[in-house]
């Protein structure tokens, strides 16, 4: 473990070394080694302090001695000055080990100096940094660069992050707080914490990220690095078990509302880990329901009430298989076959679901995580995933056993309000149950013995009514989690008649959980039971329509519904087709007398009048008919008899006066009671379940239409946002439903322009006409779409109802249209060889100058064109007649007025049954273009001869330095012929030149766009170049010439100039000896009274001064012809 903890030491990116209290290294890790610049793989005879400079001695010295006091086992150490090789870590962390007797000390690379990105060591240092670095410009928060690690944690490459700036991967608020906290680590050089902000990784997700940050200059670019450390986890975490013990102390709480708690619970968890939609679901009668969720409406709607399984989604076959289920991609595992278009049609892609246990170790719920993404757990993951499941499962264990406390308390409170009913005590190990004195108050039944056996209870309940409660009971009875029985049903009085009574009772178990006696009362809910049974029924289908998307399915749960509460034997709906001629059978229910109705050939389709269905349609009344009736009219009276059908009734679903369809029920008893009920309230509940059917039906025709429309059908409420559209919306725009419904209209909107919300629409809309709109949108890929929307308002409902039709095809033909009819000049003309006619265009009419009304000639097909051309054109259409070759060819013609124009001319052949029946085609007028094509052809050609012909050097670059041009002398001077260096790099071919003035001129001029001339001696030719250089918007015009000779001529003026300067100055000094003596001698003779031998003295003097300038002329003179000017 020690090798391995001193192995990763010395690959680490910080600067990691050890010293003994006197300063001496004993270890150093790689970095070390590089920071302090030492190359020697002992460093012992070398010590720390000897790399400090003076300044920082004495306060390392003194640290040294504070630790050796055993003051502190950890001090900071900041040097004020950078050590002798130049590098500054400021920020050191010195700990001494008590037990080896050393100092290690610790700083953090980021505060050694950086450089350019191409230099090695910049790359080791931060490439290899084990967190994330980043450098920005301090000024406009772009990125500079960033290392590998940033790269894997936030999902981007070098390119994208040297694209964006840090405001991209910040959310709004923590961007401002950042923007904030980095002002004064600009002020300063020191290293800086800087808090904790939440980053955006290139996949939507988020980090929270804690910075630290420095001052750091690039490229004499004010910058900033900052070292980014990922605490998601750590503050998940915190905040996970901060969220637990909240919610373990509300559940601690004597009144605490389970679904509130958990849905407390989703949402919190939800916000701890954004990417994930958290679920719990109970689990009773082996099906699964929803307890908390935060997922979308429509995909609770689908798993509600489903069986549990080994293949039921993720939930459904964890809690059957009693384990973890995990769902890493929705749309492959078999477990969601039947179940996956749901959760995909809302974005759901993964599913992690746990089974939660009560202490008898039976499933009692799910607890579940969605993810919009492909999503495996980790193994932390894992942890806290199963970690939240456990406590949903305690707490629904605390709760049971508060309920069941709570549930004694109103026991007692219950029997003693509850005495004006019949109480009973059933004893299941004694088969016995007592009842109390009320019982016979009640029912007027005379009981000579309070106890009777459970037997006696079964014959007063309805025969229809018992096999029900019976199953029920035994269901209560055999799940020992169950406290609490309710129900109701029909009983016996005295006088034979029924009473609809409410049974509820409280089941006491043993320690096996085995139900032993049940403590109830019996309440008479007759008078008030026709109100109740027509709410009950009435919510009872609102929840089935609204439960079911499709008619069918709701028709067959209200069928069973009707043939339930009614204890019919027969339940039937029919429905009115949509042609309105027939009535066909719909959804049936039965019991087992009515199963055997069923097993003989029926009819499933009457006309107006015909049996009962029919006759109901026709009298839109309710029709009952009794077993005289019955087998006298009922059309298939054999199946009835076989059934013992006793009574037959018709109830009409008649809306706003139109019948929609026929309820029929049908009894196999003598009991009266449930046909007078339906009786009663059959028509009201027959009025809603009309309506309930006919807005189902219409819901059906409009969702066909709807979603199988091939244009966008969306609604809008008039702030913009879009309530519902259609897949063809989804497609066109590129987003799925659940996105489209969080957005606005205007962010679809690709321009300034107020789309379907302006002055004008709203006039529309108000005066309840269609407005119509066309305008550019843009779809979530980014392609710009032309749409052509047609509204009409409901002030009503707040709402915009729209249709809208893709014409960004039509928008471009026609703008392709209307531009090169505009532009192009081009017009279209054909050729019928059926009828030898001709037709042009008016453009081509304008291009051959004819009159409007001119009506063309076959042979106008030719002899428009030049006579010397007229040979080829005809051999041309004779090819596409023949063979049919198209063609395409610029020839000039010769207009109507006698103009020469040159066009283009493009053809095609039809064929039908292998003959030519016409040709076709376009025809351009191009006579500008071609002109100025033939003018600058003949420019170039000329300007090619004169730049060949002048004696100077000429050559022409691009702004690449691309050779486009080197004349003939350029070529002599240079000693390069122009097949080598066309087409080439100027510099790859003189590459020994980059270093010469020419290079940097060059530059110069392309970048400042202004001329230069200037010399340049070029080694490899030996000669001297005289260039001037002219920018221009393609690149560089370089003249040049050899002055090679003029330079010889001039350093060797230059040479004798300089030997005659000097021969003047030595001679001019000779001369100005005797000249000044024979000057005074002069002097002396004019002024002065001399003797003879005083005279004869100076003439010797002047002799002697005439002589030495004599000898002075002579050797000027001799000097002089050693000199060469003629060369």
């Amino acid at each position: 473990m020690q090798n391995t903890l001193r192995q990763l030491l010395s690959t680490a990116n910080d600067i990691i070394c050890s010293i003994n209290i006197s300063g001496e290294f004993i270890w150093l890790n790689k970095s070390a080694k590089d920071y302090f610049g030492f190359s020697s793989s002992n460093p012992s005879k070398k010590n720390f302090l000897d790399e400090l400079k003076e300044v920082d001695k004495p306060n390392f010295q003194a640290l040294i001695t504070q630790i050796q006091s055993k003051a502190s086992k950890t001090l900071n150490f900041h040097p004020e000055s950078s050590l002798r090789n130049g590098t500054a870590a400021r920020n050191w962390t010195l700990t001494w080990n008590e037990e080896e007797k050393l100092l290690y000390c610790l700083a953090n690379n980021i505060d050694k100096p950086f450089f350019l990105a191409e230099n090695d060591r910049y790359h080791s240092l931060f490439n290899n940094s084990p967190y994330p670095k980043l450098i920005y410009s301090s000024e406009s928060f772009r990125f500079l660069d960033a290392n590998d690690r940033a790269f894997s944690t936030y999902g981007y490459s070098r390119k994208e992050f040297i694209e964006i700036s840090i405001k991209d991967i910040t959310t709004k608020e923590d961007f401002l707080n950042f923007a904030e906290d980095q002002k004064d680590l600009i002020q300063q050089n020191e290293p800086k914490h800087l808090g904790i902000y939440t980053h955006i990784k290139s996949d939507g997700g988020t980090l929270k990220i804690e910075i630290s940050g420095q001052n750091f200059p690039l490229n004499n670019e004010p910058a900033i690095i900052i070292t980014c450390l990922d605490v998601t986890e750590q503050l998940q975490k915190n905040s996970l078990e901060h969220l637990e013990n909240e919610i373990m102390e509300k559940a601690l709480e004597v009144e605490t509302d389970l679904d509130s708690l958990f849905q407390y619970y989703i949402r919190s968890l939800e916000d701890i880990f954004p990417e994930i939609k958290a679920t719990i679901l109970k689990i009773e009668d082996n099906k699964i329901w929803n307890l908390a969720s935060s997922l979308p409406e429509s995909f609770k709607t689908a798993i509600q009430g489903v069986n549990i399984g080994p293949r039921v989604g993720s939930c459904g076959t964890a809690a059957f298989l009693k384990k973890t289920v995990i769902t890493s991609d929705i749309s492959t595992d078999i477990l969601w076959e039947d179940f996956k278009s749901y959760a995909l049609n809302v974005g759901l892609k993964a599913c992690w679901s746990e089974p939660i246990f009560n202490s008898k170790k039976e499933v009692i719920a799910t607890f579940a995580n969605y993810f919009g993404t492909l999503r495996e757990p980790s193994d932390i993951e894992l942890k806290i995933f199963k970690r939240s499941a456990k406590l949903i499962g305690i707490i629904f264990e605390n709760n049971e056993k508060s309920k069941d406390l709570k549930f004694k308390i109103e026991q007692f409170n219950y029997v003693n309000l509850a005495t004006n009913d019949a109480i009973y005590e059933a004893d299941f190990n004694l088969d016995t149950m007592e009842w109390g004195l009320s019982h016979q108050a009640l029912f007027g039944h005379k009981l000579e013995n309070t106890t009777q056996p459970i037997s006696q209870w079964r014959l007063l309940v309805h025969p229809h009514d018992l096999k029900k409660n019976v199953i029920l009971l035994s269901d209560f009875a055999e799940d020992p989690t169950k406290k609490h029985w309710h129900t109701k049903y029909r009983f016996k009085r005295a006088d034979g008649t029924y009473s609809f009574v409410e049974d509820r009772a409280y089941g006491i178990r043993d320690k096996e959980g085995n139900l032993v006696r049940l403590i109830g009362v019996l309440r008479d809910i007759s008078l008030n039971r026709l109100e109740l049974l027509k709410k009950e029924v009435l919510t009872h289908f609102n929840t089935i329509f609204n439960r079911n998307n499709a008619l069918k399915p709701a028709l067959h749960e209200i069928t069973k519904l009707l043939l339930d509460y009614g204890g019919f034997s027969i339940s039937e709906i029919w429905l009115i087709d949509s042609s309105k001629t027939e009535l066909n059978l719909y959804s049936t229910a039965s019991n087992e007398n009515g199963e055997v109705f069923y097993t003989s050939e029926n009819i499933d389709t009457f006309k107006i009048g015909e049996g009962l269905p029919g006759l109901v349609w026709k009298k839109k009344k309710i029709i009952a008919w009794d077993y005289k009736d019955t087998i006298k009219h009922m059309v298939y009276r054999q199946s009835a008899i076989k059934a013992q059908i006793k009574k037959v009734m018709g109830v009409p679903l008649i809306r706003q006066g139109e019948l929609i369809g026929v309820w029929i029920c049908a009894e196999s008893t003598d009991d009266n009671s449930t046909f007078d009920t339906t009786k009663h309230i059959g028509l009201d509940i027959a009025e809603n379940l009309a309506s309930e059917i006919h807005r189902k039906q219409l819901e059906e025709q409009l969702s066909h239409i709807f979603q199988l429309a091939p244009d966008i059908i969306c609604t809008i409420d008039f702030e913009g946002k879009i309530k519902k559209i259609n897949a063809a919306g989804c497609q066109l725009l590129e987003y799925s439903e659940e996105e489209l419904l969080k957005m606005n209209y205007n962010e679809l909107l690709n321009s300034s322009n107020t789309g379907i919300f302006n002055e004008t629409a709203q006039t529309f809309y108000n005066n309840r006409d269609t407005y119509r709109n066309e305008n550019r949108y843009i779809t979530k890929s980014g392609k710009v779409l032309w749409l052509d929307w047609n509204c009409r308002a409901s002030l009503e409902e707040g709402l915009i109802y729209t249709v809208v039709k893709d014409v960004t095809d039509n928008k471009k033909l026609r703008n392709l249209l209307d531009d090169a009819s505009k532009m192009a000049s081009v017009g279209s003309w054909e050729l019928d060889l059926k009828n030898n006619s001709i037709y042009w265009s008016d453009i081509t009419r304008e291009i051959l100058e004819a009159e409007k009304d001119y009506v063309p000639i076959k042979e106008d097909a030719i002899n428009h064109y030049r006579k010397d051309l007229r040979k080829k054109i005809d051999q041309t259409i004779s090819e596409a007649i023949k063979k049919g070759v198209s063609w395409d060819f610029e020839f000039p013609i010769i207009t109507f007025k006698g103009k020469e124009k040159w066009v283009r001319s493009m053809g095609k052949s039809e064929y039908v049954n292998g003959r030519c029946i016409r040709l076709y085609g376009s025809f351009q007028d191009i006579h500008e273009q071609k002109s100025l094509e033939l003018k600058l052809k003949d420019t170039l050609t000329e300007k090619k001869e004169i730049l060949e012909r002048i004696n100077d050097a000429f050559f022409a670059v691009d702004k690449n330095f691309i050779v486009t041009y080197w004349n003939k002398t350029a070529e002599e001077i240079l000693q390069t012929p122009k097949e080598i260096i066309l087409g080439k790099n100027l510099w790859e071919i003189f590459a020994d030149a980059v270093n010469l003035p020419s290079f940097s001129y060059y530059n110069e001029s392309l970048s400042s766009g202004k001329s230069i001339h200037f010399e340049d001696f070029y080694e490899p030719v030996k000669s001297w170049l005289d260039i001037s250089v002219y920018p221009s918007s393609t690149g560089l015009s370089v003249y040049f010439k050899d002055i090679t000779q003029k330079k010889i001529a001039e350093e060797k003026i230059r040479i004798t100039t300089q030997r005659l300067k000097d021969i003047a100055w030595q001679q001019s000094h000779s001369v100005r000896a005797p000249v000044a003596r024979l000057m005074a001698i002069i002097d002396l003779i004019k002024n002065g009274n001399l003797n003879l031998a005083e005279k004869e003295e100076l003439f010797t003097e002047i002799l002697n001064s005439s002589e030495e300038i004599d000898v002075i002329i002579r050797d000027i003179s001799e000097k002089t012809d050693t000199i060469n000017f003629e060369k």
